[in-house]
């Protein structure tokens, strides 16, 4: 990277340090020539002042780099400038040093630190020239307007730096808001969502002590933490959040989208929301919610009061927040609806294939698979005598039947119409699949309470084995002949095929 591009790279506030720094530099030279040449004392003390003087230039080089300075070093600064006012053969040297040096320093620090160089100032100006003064009386004073000047002067570098870093703060904030857009949107999952949610937001209040922010996901006024960054987060995500135990007035602004922010004791009527101590510096709900409904609440906790501009990017960024997570809903309902079947909520046709697709492609551990079609044997009288209602609810409660016949990583799906189908990887047991099938006939010949009737259907079930790496039409092909091999008999039950 070139110098243009370094600069380029600078904080605005880093640009005005930097052209400080080099006015404070320049100022030296005049000094050093100043003390060696005309002043009083014996060479050896010119020689250390002088050498004071070159020395005060790397250290504010180091400092400018590192946009810090050790505090307890600041007052050799002006000792050395103490020095000069001591040594030279008039003030003239010092009065040209103090405005470059003071306009730099103030660029550092707090007030408090701006209210210590006015102090240390004072010192090194006035203390040595009244010294010098009484020793001759033929010494030339500093001019008495100096000193204020350079007070008035300082007090306009202060406004200037805290403008400086305020809009310097402001740009990072922005920044973090686009950073933190990009990632939601390439978020792949709402975990991913959410833990970036309160790391941002974390980001936006900037540093700070006790700070902490949680993401409560739901619509309810119960909802739960599914995030956390910061201070004091241990066992926080899982814990509820009850809205409802907010005062009722409160409740009815929060609802209305309105974020709330309370300050010290005020905190204290949010004591019971959440099952966490509340912070007691600064909190700041923020609703997140879309155009049709609540989404959650984005929480903001700090030991210290957090500052107007800081809520206002909170709330653009619950804003983003809102819409990502949104999108990321949809997303999901739409291939939900892609891949699942609407009424029984089971996987389709689709979804099961790519399922059993994966169970031949991977075998676990070379392991068969099974795959078993399941038919319902007198559905169409339910549908043709008691209407498309009862035949709805009929397939819905053997949805349920058939989950309930398997393991948790086995797979139940409808093919359509009264067709499903039951994948069982990774089989230790060749019989396994052979007692699944029978309790899946025993599970769908229970009588079912259809839209008020009482009614009763019978399964055909057709098992095929396939060991990995075998053809996923040949597997299915074998099932359906199994199927309806045991169909033909109009006895229910199952079959198993001869082989793939």
């Amino acid at each position: 990277m070139n110098v243009r591009e370094t600069v380029r790279a600078w904080s605005l506030l880093h640009r005005v340090r930097a052209l400080f720094l080099v006015f404070a530099i320049l100022s030296l030279p005049r000094p050093v020539v100043a003390v060696l040449i005309d002043g009083w004392p014996p060479w050896w003390a010119r020689a250390a002042v002088a050498g004071g003087l070159v020395l005060l230039a790397p250290w504010w080089i180091r400092g400018f780099r590192r946009q810090r300075f050790v505090r307890w070093v600041e007052p050799l600064e002006w000792a050395v400038l103490a020095a000069v006012s001591a040594t030279a053969a008039d003030t003239s040297p010092a009065a040209g040093m103090v405005f470059p040096m003071m306009f730099f320093r103030t660029m550092y620090g707090t007030r408090a630190d701006t209210i210590r160089r006015l102090v240390y100032l004072e010192l090194a100006l006035v203390g040595p020239v009244a010294v010098r003064a009484e020793l001759d009386p033929d010494f030339r004073m500093l001019d008495p307007a100096v000193p204020i000047q350079v007070a008035v002067l300082t007090v306009l570098m202060s406004v200037l730096k805290f403008a400086l870093a305020q809009h310097e703060r402001m740009v990072a904030r922005e920044r973090l808001l686009v950073v933190g857009a990009s990632a939601v949107v390439a978020a792949t999952d709402r975990p991913a969502i959410y833990q970036t949610a309160v790391d941002i937001a974390l980001g936006l209040v900037g540093p700070g002590s006790g700070i902490r922010t949680t993401l409560a996901v739901g619509e309810s006024t119960t909802t739960k933490i599914e995030a956390a960054a910061g201070a004091h987060i241990d066992g926080l995500v899982g814990l509820r959040v009850h809205l409802d135990r907010m005062p009722a007035g409160m409740l009815t602004r929060f609802r209305a989208g309105e974020p709330i922010y309370l300050e010290g004791d005020d905190c204290g009527a949010l004591n019971g929301v959440a099952e966490v101590p509340v912070c007691q510096g600064g909190l700041f709900l923020v609703p997140l919610r879309s155009a049709k409904h609540r989404l959650g609440t984005l929480s903001i906790g700090s030991d210290r009061p957090l500052r107007p501009e800081i809520r206002s990017s909170l709330v653009t960024w619950a804003a983003q927040l809102a819409t990502a997570l949104e999108s990321q809903i949809l997303n999901e309902e739409l291939t939900h609806r892609a891949f699942h079947d609407p009424l029984t909520g089971l996987p389709n046709r689709a979804l099961v294939h790519d399922r059993l697709q994966a169970a031949l492609t991977a075998g676990r551990d070379a392991r068969p698979v099974a795959f078993l079609l399941v038919d319902l044997d007198g559905f169409k009288q339910v549908n043709d005598v008691y209407g498309h209602k009862a035949g709805d609810e009929l397939l819905c409660s053997v949805a349920g039947r058939l989950s309930a016949c398997v393991r948790q990583g086995d797979t139940v799906g409808r093919l359509g119409g009264d067709e499903f189908a039951v994948i069982l990887p990774g089989l230790t047991d060749s019989e396994r699949a052979t007692d699944v099938a029978a309790r899946l006939v025993d599970a769908v010949r229970m009588p079912v309470v259809a839209d008020g009737h009482l009614v009763g259907v019978g399964a055909s079930v057709g098992v095929a084995y396939a060991d990995p790496g075998a053809n996923l039409d040949d597997l299915v092909r074998a099932a359906d002949t199994a199927m309806y091999g045991v169909k033909a008999t109009r006895a229910g039950g199952y079959a198993v095929s001869a082989g793939v």
